[in-house]
């Protein structure tokens, strides 16, 4: 008889190979977003030369890193309260 198989544990993401998107925590979709802006944005500043262009490029990858900490931490939370070990109170 096998098990009928629920959503994954949260610590082990929802973001895997063949699922949607639109199911991915929203920091991670933020962070994804970011990333994309910036190599855009990054190769018509190399391009182009413009320095404004560049700093928007450097903002958008740091917007994007930010995003991705604060995912990792989402995760480590989950994982923390599945296991049962005390999360951290900042």
């Amino acid at each position: 008889m096998a098990a009928a198989a629920g959503p994954p544990p949260r610590s082990q993401g929802r973001s895997g190979p063949g699922r949607d998107w639109r199911t991915w925590p929203a920091a991670l979709r933020a962070s994804v977003a970011f990333g994309v802006v910036a190599a855009v944005v990054l190769i018509a500043g190399i391009v182009s030369g413009a320095l404004a262009v560049l700093v928007a490029a450097l903002t958008a990858g740091s917007l994007s890193l930010i995003f991705a900490l604060v995912w990792r931490g989402q995760l480590i939370e989950a994982w923390r309260r599945e296991k049962g070990r005390p999360t951290r109170q900042w």
